[in-house]
């Protein structure tokens, strides 16, 4: 996911991947309530966006404190 963040980064700015990443992240959090009874691969699966989308949007703390 750090690759795809950066390259995102370097091309478009910081924006974008926070934005995508608030995205991933809100819509597995209301998938995983809208489908409450969930089994263990759809679990997986969008704690797996979940994360990713997470990852997306905190990385660039360090880069915001370096300018």
């Amino acid at each position: 996911m750090a690759a795809l963040a950066g390259k995102l980064l370097d091309k478009k700015g910081a924006r974008l991947p926070i934005i995508i990443g608030v995205i991933a992240s809100l819509t597995s959090l209301i998938l995983m309530n809208i489908l409450a009874p969930l089994s263990s691969i759809a679990i997986v699966l969008l704690y797996v966006l979940y994360y990713g989308g997470y990852g997306m949007c905190f990385e660039w703390i360090d880069y915001f404190e370096q300018s």
